[in-house]
């Protein structure tokens, strides 16, 4: 069972759940982080530095064959640290996530690893 509202205190939305607690970890009225998944789906998603903001929209640089080249985008939302496009790219793509003030359409480029601590 799930509340309908929000507690405006403590900024939490009271749950009831039936569930095994064979090793005992869980008592009564235990306060817990709950994430719920109500449905899955398949999507294109990016780490959100991919995608970057223009006057005239959201855009990427897809990289092929060494050349960056500007896709426009449009992201539906950002979960998990990931930004789920709804249109403009395709699964499998590569995506520039660093050094945007270098790059312009058609650029060449090259993928290096992140720099450790990055």
């Amino acid at each position: 069972m799930i509340e309908n509202t929000v507690d405006s205190v403590t900024g939490t939305v009271p749950v009831r759940a039936t569930m095994s607690n064979d090793d005992e970890m869980l008592w009564p009225g235990t306060l817990v982080t709950v994430q719920l998944n109500f449905r899955e789906e398949e999507a294109v998603v990016v780490p959100p530095n991919a995608v970057q903001v223009s006057q005239t929209g959201s855009f990427a640089f897809v990289v092929k064959d060494g050349v960056a080249n500007v896709r426009s985008v449009k992201v539906g939302r950002v979960v998990d640290g990931q930004a789920v496009i709804e249109s403009g790219l395709e699964g499998g793509e590569m995506v520039v996530t660093e050094g945007h003030l270098q790059i312009t359409d058609g650029s060449r480029v090259s993928a290096r690893a992140p720099k450790a601590g990055s």
